[in-house]
């Protein structure tokens, strides 16, 4: 891809996002965002990289963690990768993604979680928020590694130990953006926030009930799994259930 992206245009990039992280939905409290119901069909989304092509996954759960479906396509990419901009690289593919899924399935997700970070950004706008914001649906960030200050020396380690992660300004810690959060005993935390229209700490409730074994929530996982072997050009089947 000989796409080149100079100064100016990053400038405006990051103006853009600034404007898109204006509109984001946070709620203040559980009750005025989303809350996952029994039965509820969320979508976790992942993407591994082929050269200029996006393999991506989606895996379909039926809350509390019943899995329903999962589903990968490859969609070429049209953005260069650059740090702290990578929404406009891999939003357009998960948009198309959530389309294809609820074109396939019949079914509009309930809630999306995305292999990413949402609010939880030196600019507020991850992956999850424009997302989020494209198709107007509740979506939380989930992202293996921190883009802002975080200090692992006093994070306890216990399951369900957390640690606020603020956005700081050169006078002072601005927001409470997102929640390094460790899953289970004794491991390296993952870093929650909110993408779109839902509160930070169900975010992080739903997050921690996912992750009953591992790491990283079980729906997250199966989505990077199949992600990898599509990557890998691996056959796979979708196992399509009845909601």
């Amino acid at each position: 891809m000989s796409t080149v992206v100079d100064e100016a245009q990053l400038a405006k990039l990051a103006q853009e996002q600034e404007a898109l992280a204006a509109d984001v939905l946070l709620p203040m409290q559980p009750a005025d965002g989303y809350v996952p119901q029994n039965g509820d069909v969320l979508c976790t989304l992942d993407v591994q990289y082929v050269g200029e092509v996006g393999c991506v996954a989606a895996d379909l759960f039926r809350w509390p963690n019943e899995p329903v479906t999962t589903i990968s396509q490859k969609i070429p990419v049209t953005f260069p990768y650059i740090p702290q901009y990578f929404s406009f690289r891999e939003g357009p593919l998960l948009q198309q993604m959530v389309t294809h899924v609820v074109n396939e399935t019949k079914i509009t997700p309930s809630c999306l979680l995305i292999d990413g970070h949402g609010r939880a950004h030196p600019r507020l706008l991850g992956i999850a928020c424009w997302v989020g914001l494209a198709l107007d649906l509740p979506t939380i960030g989930c992202a293996k590694e921190p883009l802002l200050p975080f200090d692992k020396t006093t994070l306890a380690t216990p399951r369900g130990s957390t640690q606020n992660l603020y956005r700081v300004t050169d006078v002072e810690r601005v927001d409470r953006l997102g929640v390094a959060l460790v899953t289970q005993d004794g491991v390296r935390p993952v870093f929650v926030s909110v993408g779109h229209r839902i509160a930070l700490d169900t975010a992080v409730e739903m997050i921690l009930h996912l992750a009953s074994r591992y790491r990283l929530p079980e729906p997250i996982r199966r989505a990077d799994q199949l992600a990898r072997r599509a990557s890998k050009n691996d056959h796979t089947h979708n196992t399509l259930t009845h909601c």
